[in-house]
C-alpha cells in the first residue's frame, strides 16, 4: 500500500522534467523562426546575406534572377512575412522547406494572353509649307504593323489601335516624316513640313507639284545651293548648272552684268526669246529673277520641251522657268541671314590701240603700199596735219 504513491510521484516528476525540456526546446526553435533584417542602400543579395547570418536558414536562389537594385529594407518577423517584404515587386516567388528558402523567378504571362483595349485615333494632318492647308492622301502607319490609312479631303483621318503603346508614322511626297508617340492621346493632329532633301522626287510643274517619274515632259530641278555663286545676278549661275540652258554674258558693268539665256536655243526669230519666268505663279522679267537672292529660293524647275509647256500654249514656245519662293511659317522664330562677298573684275588682257597719229601714218603707208606711183599730196594725211595732230592740234 506505501508502495504505489512513492511511484507514483518519481513518474510525475519525470513527466514533468520532459515537458519543461520539450517547452523549452519549443521556445528557443520558434525564437530562432523569427528573423529580421536592417540596413539602408542594400541590395536583395544583401539583405538574404543578413538573414543567413543571424539565423539558420539558408537561400537556394540564381544570382541573375535577384536584381541589384538598392533600398532602404526594415522588416521583422516570420521568414514568410520578411520575404513578402523583400521580394514585393521582384517578380521573384519563394518556398519553404525546414530551414531551406527556394526563390524562383516567375515568368511574365505571355503577350498574346495580355488583353488589349482597343481604341481610336484621330486627328488632321497639314501643310505647313501652304498655310496650314489640308494635307490629302497622307499616310498615317502604326509603327512595326501592318495597320495603317490615308487623311481624306479634308485632311482628317481615323485608325484603331490597341493599348496605350504605339508610335504613329505620317509621311507625304515631298514632306519631311514624322513620328508621334500615342500614349494616352485620342487626338493627334500634326502639321508636315517640306523636305528639300526630297526635291529630286518631286518636281514642279504649271499645275502644281507632281512625281518626278510620272512627269512625260522635258522637266529639271534644281537645288537652290547651286546657284549660289559671287555674283549679284542669278542668271549668271545658269551656266554649266541646267542641261539644255545656254547663258551669256555679255557685259561685266555693275548692275548690268545679268546674263542672256535661251532653253533649248533659240526657237524663233520672228518672236522673242526669252524664257516665260514665273515666281510664286507670277510673271516677272529677266530683271526681277536676278534681283532674285539665291537663299529666299525653294525650288527651281525648268520645263523644256513642248509637252511640259504644253499648259502655257505659244508662249511657252521659249521654255519656262517656274521659281518657287520660301514662306513664312506659323510661330517660326525670325531668322537673318547675312552673306558678304567681293568680286574685282577685269579683262584677261588689254588691247594696245593706236592712236591719231599712229593711225594716219600708217594709213598712208598703206596706201603707198597698195600704189606706190600716189604722189604725197594725193594722200589723205599731208605732213602738216600729222604734226598738228601731235602736237595737240585740230587741222
Amino acid at each position: 500500500m506505501g508502495f504505489r504513491p512513492i511511484f507514483k510521484k518519481r513518474v510525475s516528476l519525470r513527466w514533468r522534467i520532459l515537458l519543461l525540456i520539450l517547452f523549452t526546446c519549443t521556445t528557443l526553435q520558434a525564437a530562432q523562426r523569427q528573423v529580421s533584417v536592417t540596413g539602408k542602400a542594400m541590395t536583395l543579395e544583401q539583405a538574404i546575406r543578413q538573414i543567413e547570418a543571424n539565423s539558420d536558414y539558408r537561400f537556394i536562389y540564381k544570382t541573375e534572377d535577384v536584381p541589384t537594385e538598392k533600398r532602404d529594407i526594415s522588416a521583422k518577423g516570420s521568414i514568410d512575412e520578411v520575404l513578402n517584404t523583400l521580394l514585393s515587386g521582384t517578380g521573384i516567388s519563394h518556398s519553404v522547406s525546414g530551414n531551406k528558402v527556394m526563390l524562383k523567378k516567375v515568368a511574365p504571362a505571355p503577350a498574346a494572353q495580355q488583353q488589349k483595349k482597343k481604341r481610336v485615333i484621330t486627328g488632321v494632318v497639314l501643310d505647313g509649307s501652304l498655310n496650314n492647308e489640308p494635307v490629302i492622301g497622307a499616310t498615317v502607319k502604326l509603327r512595326n504593323s501592318s495597320i495603317g490609312t490615308a487623311t481624306d479631303v479634308n485632311g482628317r483621318y481615323s485608325i484603331t489601335v490597341e493599348g496605350d503603346g504605339g508610335v504613329l508614322e505620317f509621311s507625304y511626297i515631298g514632306m519631311k516624316r514624322q513620328e508621334v508617340p500615342i500614349g494616352n492621346q485620342s487626338v493627334i493632329n500634326i502639321t508636315l513640313e517640306p523636305d528639300s532633301q526630297t526635291l529630286d522626287d518631286v518636281v514642279v510643274v504649271g499645275f502644281g507639284k507632281q512625281k518626278k517619274e510620272s512627269v512625260v515632259g522635258a522637266v529639271q530641278t534644281i537645288k537652290p545651293a547651286e546657284l549660289r555663286v559671287p555674283s549679284s545676278s542669278l542668271s549668271t549661275a545658269f551656266a554649266g548648272k541646267l542641261a539644255g540652258v545656254v547663258s551669256v554674258q555679255r557685259s561685266g558693268e555693275p548692275g548690268a552684268d545679268g546674263a542672256s539665256f535661251w532653253i533649248r536655243g533659240i526657237s524663233t526669230f520672228g518672236g522673242g526669246s526669252t524664257p516665260l519666268i514665273f515666281i510664286d505663279g507670277v510673271e516677272v522679267s529677266t530683271g526681277d529673277l536676278n534681283a532674285l537672292p539665291p537663299e529666299v529660293i525653294e525650288s527651281f524647275s525648268v520645263l523644256k520641251d513642248a509637252a511640259a509647256t504644253a499648259l502655257y500654249g505659244s508662249r511657252g514656245a521659249s521654255g519656262v522657268m517656274l521659281v518657287t519662293t520660301r514662306q513664312g511659317k506659323n510661330s517660326e522664330r525670325a531668322r537673318i541671314n547675312i552673306r558678304v562677298e567681293g568680286q574685282m573684275t577685269q579683262p584677261t588682257k588689254v588691247i594696245d590701240l593706236a592712236d591719231g597719229v599712229d593711225y594716219m601714218r600708217m594709213f598712208n603707208e598703206a596706201i603707198l603700199t597698195r600704189n606706190p606711183s600716189t604722189s604725197v599730196a594725193n594722200l589723205p594725211f599731208s605732213q602738216s596735219k600729222i604734226q598738228h595732230t601731235a602736237g595737240g592740234g585740230t587741222r
